[in-house]
């Protein structure tokens, strides 16, 4: 199996899942206390992250915040994929905004997609929703970068 290191995690062609424990697989998470599953995309200069679960105060934030920082270190564009996320706190507000601006001054850019609207109304309130790049699909958002969708897999760029 070919494999490539994206940011500190290592994408495989089936991509990766984190749970908050070292263990990669879907299955890794059962009975696993954290409640967020990352599943990592590649290509070009760009990572699609698909966050399922809860962002909250805790391990969850914690864990979103550690990934996304890591992969920062490596890639300029990170994209956000929420559409899976069932809650969001005040924590995970300031998750988001801390790491656009770590983004912002590390020369990179975070831009988020598909949100629900419980997530959307949370950016309108707190006012992120002018500071945040928000888009209502993954398409858009990657054409905003320039990005070819067709040129996106799980693992690697033109890998079929």
């Amino acid at each position: 199996m070919v494999t490539r290191d994206v940011g500190g995690l290592v994408l495989s062609p089936l991509g990766v899942r984190v749970c908050g424990h070292s263990a990669v697989g879907a299955a890794s998470c059962e009975g696993s206390a954290v409640n967020l599953l990352l599943h990592f995309r590649s290509a070009d200069d760009t990572v699609v992250v698909y966050c399922a679960g809860r962002i909250t105060f805790g391990e969850e934030a914690t864990l979103l915040s550690n990934q996304i920082a890591a992969l920062l270190a490596r890639r300029q564009h990170v994209l956000l994929h929420l559409g899976s996320v069932e809650a969001m706190d005040a924590a995970g507000i300031g998750t988001l905004a801390e790491l656009a601006a770590l983004a912002r001054t590390s020369g990179g850019e975070i831009k988020i997609c598909n949100p629900p609207e419980h997530v959307v109304n949370l950016f309108r309130l707190t006012r992120l929703a002018k500071t945040l790049q928000v888009y209502e699909t993954e398409e858009e958002a990657l054409a905003a970068w320039g990005e070819d969708q067709t040129a996106m897999s799980d693992g690697f760029p033109g890998a079929a």
